[in-house]
């Protein structure tokens, strides 16, 4: 009897537990969002309204504004977290694709990051345990994963891919950061908006500035460097300068300055200041 009793059991036990299962696994389901049927691919629209809306002219932020209305911005991270290029690679099939994916994460992170404290002067008055910072701490999910900011910047765009214009694009909220352009980065025109970037940010001259014979660069050419050199000799060029780098995107006139003068390279002190449009209470 006893042991019919467990037969019993286990044959109750069975439709119980599946039906456990199927309840699981519709609840886990809904909390995925959907893509658009739209030629299957990867949507960035509710980024792009939150550019369109929230990001200045200049590349500023209106954090105030858009910490009272997230829904966007939270739409486009719910949708990052559940796809990337690492688990629906069929969405994302070529290195564009790939980079556009990244660095549009990238941005969108560093904003959440920022109204998760906001109101604040910088991202490094962000302060975690075990000495952790904004860039390294491992709290964004993509894809169903966990990164930080600098496994994106360092561990996928510049240990992935040979492109050194990704530094004129991720946008770390800071004053001396690349602007944050107020729209999203797209495969069809990644190489022209790349370029725009490039040219926009070298074009500045808080960034890129001759003087005598001194050539002042921001400090992204000190800290990154090797990445555009490197690029330079993967062209061919023989003794290869940041100098030569940075005249491919200034005007034709202040690169032929630059080009025949050879000149002693300083760098920037790097503003870390919140590139914050919102009006400051006095």
């Amino acid at each position: 009897m006893a042991s019919g009793r467990k037969f019993v059991k286990r044959k109750l036990a069975r439709p119980q537990l599946a039906l456990s299962l199927l309840l699981m696994a519709a609840l886990l389901g809904a909390a995925v969002p959907k893509l658009p049927a739209q030629n299957n691919r990867f949507d960035t629209g509710a980024y792009a309204r939150v550019l369109e809306q929230f990001v200045t002219g200049d590349g500023r932020v209106r954090y105030a504004a858009l910490k009272q209305d997230p829904a966007s911005l939270n739409e486009f991270l719910n949708l990052l977290a559940a796809v990337s290029p690492e688990n629906r690679p069929e969405l994302f099939p070529t290195p564009e694709a790939q980079i556009a994916y990244w660095v549009n994460a990238y941005n969108a992170f560093v904003l959440k990051g920022v109204l998760n404290g906001y109101p604040v002067g910088s991202v490094r008055a962000f302060k975690f345990g075990f000495g952790l910072t904004f860039f390294k701490r491992a709290k964004h999910w993509a894809g169903g994963k966990k990164y930080s900011l600098d496994d994106i910047e360092h561990g996928i765009l510049r240990k992935r891919y040979a492109e050194p214009r990704i530094h004129f694009a991720v946008n770390c909220a800071s004053t001396s950061c690349p602007v944050l352009r107020n729209e999203p980065f797209q495969p069809e025109t990644l190489d022209q908006q790349l370029d725009d970037a490039a040219r926009r940010f070298i074009r500045q001259q808080e960034n890129v500035w001759m003087r005598g014979d001194v050539l002042f660069l921001s400090k992204i050419f000190d800290w990154y460097g090797e990445d555009f050199i490197q690029q330079l000799q993967r062209e061919g060029a023989t003794n290869p300068k940041l100098a030569d780098y940075v005249a491919r995107y200034l005007p034709e006139d202040e690169a032929r300055r630059v080009r025949e003068q050879s000149p002693r390279v300083e760098f920037y002190r790097y503003d870390w200041s919140l590139n914050d449009a919102s009006p400051r209470k006095k």
